[in-house]
């Protein structure tokens, strides 16, 4: 019985899925955006989904008014200090 492929045929499928694995891990990185890292505490990352709840789950009194990246890094910032608080 014959194989399905030919020992060069397996060689190059293997050497394309080699290459194409980085790039298709990459892909989710760049669709989701509340997975990207902001900051690191320690052995544990703040991703922008993460300062995002923090945000919306703020009371109305205690929400910033956030405009620019500025306000945003403003917010961000007194996370972080209240975290190692």
């Amino acid at each position: 019985m014959r194989p399905a492929l030919s020992p060069r045929a397996a060689l190059c499928a293997l050497a394309v899925l080699a290459a194409l694995t980085p790039w298709m891990g990459g892909c989710g990185r760049l669709v989701d955006k509340d997975r990207i890292r902001v900051a690191k505490i320690g052995d544990t990352y703040i991703t922008r989904g993460d300062l995002f709840k923090l945000i919306r789950e703020m009371a109305d009194t205690d929400r910033p008014k956030i405009a620019t990246r500025g306000d945003l890094l403003r917010v961000l910032n007194r996370h972080i200090d209240e975290r190692i608080k």
